[in-house]
């Protein structure tokens, strides 16, 4: 497991270790910080051209990213970097986990903490997310925003690789 903190490694190393890690292709690619619909973090780490540009063909990650606005499919004329993941042919993200809307890091860190054992357990996407979202429900009904305000972006059928 590759971690990419921009605290110790500043924008432009994180930024290269993220690209690096991500072309290697692996299973899961998780973001916890400030993002908007087509970057991670304000400086900005990763951008929608980013995901558009990976090396990782063939080998496409399950992207969890836990921070706003990143998976937003409202809007026919919005495109997230969610939809720069995994719509970028055989690389990028094989399916894209995200908010659709402002929330909270204690929402997330909630449903980060439920959902990827799930997923590492081999359980479908799609089942792994509802299992996690009820289990949040039940334990922190206060988490409404990472309950009803995340969406994942693929096929609720897939397992993680």
């Amino acid at each position: 497991m590759a971690r990419a903190y921009v605290d110790d490694l500043g924008v432009a190393g994180a930024r290269a270790a993220l690209k690096s890690g991500f072309d290697a292709g692996p299973s899961l690619v998780m973001f916890v910080g400030h993002s908007a619909p087509s970057q991670w973090t304000f400086d900005p780490l990763f951008t929608s051209g980013d995901a558009r540009s990976l090396a990782n063909a063939g080998r496409p990650a399950v992207v969890l990213q836990f921070g706003c606005w990143n998976a937003y499919f409202v809007s026919p004329r919005a495109d997230t970097l969610g939809h720069a993941l995994l719509l970028s042919g055989d690389r990028g993200a094989a399916a894209a986990f995200g908010a659709t809307a402002l929330t909270s890091l204690a929402a997330h860190q909630t449903l980060s903490s439920a959902l990827v054992p799930r997923l590492l357990l081999g359980t479908t996407l799609g089942a792994a997310m509802l299992a996690a979202k009820r289990e949040v429900a039940a334990t922190a009904p206060g988490r409404r925003d990472a309950i009803i305000g995340t969406a994942l972006l693929g096929d609720p059928a897939m397992r993680m690789r």
